[in-house]
C-alpha cells in the first residue's frame, strides 16, 4: 500500500470472525507517513457477521481519530483473503463541509 503524504496518518482497520463462534472482534492501527506505529485499538463486538464487523472496525477507528484530534488521515480496511486492501480512502474533516466539526474545548 502507498504511504500517506507527509503530515497525514494512515488508519488501517480489520475484523476477525471465527467460523465456529461468530464472536467478532475489530482492531486497527494508526501509522504516520513513515510507517511508524502511533496508536492501536482492539474491541470485541459480540456475535455478528462480516457485513457488520467490517463497518464496526471503521466506526471504532473513526471515533478514536476524533478523540485524538487526528484531522488528516487515510483509511485502509482489509477485507480480502489475500490481505490486499479492499478499500482505501483519504479523509480530511477540514475539506468536507458536511462533516460536523468538534466543539471547542
Amino acid at each position: 500500500m502507498q504511504k500517506p503524504s507527509a503530515g497525514w496518518i494512515c488508519l488501517n482497520v480489520d475484523a476477525a470472525l471465527p467460523n465456529l463462534t461468530k464472536a467478532g472482534s475489530v482492531g486497527g492501527v494508526f501509522r504516520d507517513s513513515e510507517g511508524n506505529w502511533l496508536y492501536g485499538f482492539h474491541k470485541s463486538i459480540g456475535i455478528t457477521d462480516v457485513l457488520q464487523a467490517e463497518p464496526w472496525g471503521l466506526l471504532v477507528g473513526l471515533d478514536l481519530a476524533h478523540s485524538l484530534d487526528i484531522e488528516l488521515f487515510q483509511i485502509s480496511r482489509h477485507c480480502r483473503q489475500d490481505g490486499s486492501p479492499g478499500f482505501v480512502s483519504s479523509f480530511s474533516p477540514s475539506v468536507c463541509p458536511s462533516t460536523p466539526s468538534r466543539p471547542p474545548g
